[in-house]
C-alpha cells in the first residue's frame, strides 16, 4: 500500500536533514513524487515524477546561461528546456 506524504511550511534544518539523508529508494530514484519549494507565493523549484522532470524558475538571462553551462557537467541530464514566462519579464 502506498502512503502520501505532505510536508508544508518553512524550510528548516531538519527539514533539510531527511530530505537530504533520506532522499532515495532502493532503485537509487527519488522517493517523493513531486516536491515544490515555494518563497511566498514566488515558485523557485518543482521537480515531478520522482526527480525525472524537474523545473527551476530562473529570472535573468544570467541565471539560464549559467544553468545551461553547469548542466553540461553531466551527462545524465540529456537536455536542457528553457521557457519564458511572459507574466514574470519585467
Amino acid at each position: 500500500m502506498s502512503r502520501e506524504q505532505v510536508f508544508q511550511g518553512p524550510i528548516t534544518e531538519a527539514f533539510l536533514r531527511h530530505i537530504l539523508t533520506d532522499a532515495f529508494d532502493e532503485d537509487g530514484r527519488l522517493k517523493w513524487f513531486t516536491i515544490n519549494f515555494y518563497r511566498g507565493e514566488e515558485n523557485l523549484f518543482h521537480s515531478g515524477h520522482y526527480g525525472t522532470e524537474p523545473v527551476i524558475y530562473l529570472k535573468t538571462e544570467e541565471e539560464v546561461r549559467d544553468l545551461e553551462e553547469w548542466s553540461k557537467k553531466y551527462p545524465v541530464i540529456t537536455r536542457v528546456d528553457i521557457y519564458k514566462n511572459e507574466e514574470t519579464q519585467a
